[in-house]
């Protein structure tokens, strides 16, 4: 199952779900193994599922974090993150940078740039 954040009007369900299966495909054509799992997706305001408003303030964490030089909220959650990919950061290698439990995303760390 997924839930993902209805934002406005348009419904994405569609367009996700055609995503999906074309990533299935592309999985199963590069590696030869079928997923048969159902895929079920659904679309949720973040005030009636708990797992986006989770998802919201992680994001918020992160936004404050790289906007505002504020490390408050991220360190309050890092505990709970398994990985944070800084893409635009390409210091070390041309995909970004890769911060997980034993290297954490911290200011100092950050500030190398």
């Amino acid at each position: 199952m997924i839930t993902f954040a209805r934002r406005g009007n348009s419904d994405r369900t569609e367009s996700l779900d055609k995503a999906l299966q074309a990533a299935r495909a592309s999985f199963r054509q590069k590696w030869g193994i079928v997923g048969s799992a159902p895929i079920e997706i659904i679309p949720a305001s973040p005030v009636d599922a708990v797992c986006l408003q989770a998802v919201d303030y992680f994001l918020w964490a992160l936004q404050r974090f790289y906007e505002r030089d504020e490390d408050r909220f991220l360190n309050l959650v890092w505990p709970q993150v398994k990985l944070v990919l800084d893409r635009d950061d390409l210091r070390d290698a041309p995909t970004g940078i890769y911060y997980t439990q034993s290297k954490p995303l911290t200011l100092e760390t950050r500030a190398k740039k």
